[in-house]
């Protein structure tokens, strides 16, 4: 039976799109699940670390992430490789290696 998600820790931006929203309280009933639930201050640094990422690179990051059953957040490896090599990130991109 389905958990309803842990209430938030802290409020979201406002400027987050709804996607980006539901996989951030997805990844949070994801730690639940596994019984390691973020704390106030891994929330809050991890809200940080998503910002700076940017919107489309943190959404890749938190379904990459849960897919794979990680407790981190962390970004699929062939787009970790074009970033550092282009310095940017395509969702399309992933997305069409993810159907592959």
């Amino acid at each position: 039976m389905a958990q309803n998600p842990p209430e938030p820790i802290l409020r979201l931006p406002d400027q987050w799109p709804p996607a980006l929203q539901s996989a951030w309280d997805d990844y949070r009933e994801h730690r639940q699940e596994l019984r390691k639930p973020l704390t106030r201050v891994a929330e809050r640094r991890l809200t940080t670390k998503l910002e700076a990422w940017g919107h489309t690179r943190a959404l890749a990051a938190l379904e990459w992430s849960m897919e794979n059953g990680w407790l981190g957040v962390f970004e699929p490896p062939s787009q970790r490789e074009e970033n550092a090599q282009r310095g940017s990130f395509k969702l399309d991109d992933w997305l069409d290696q993810r159907q592959a």
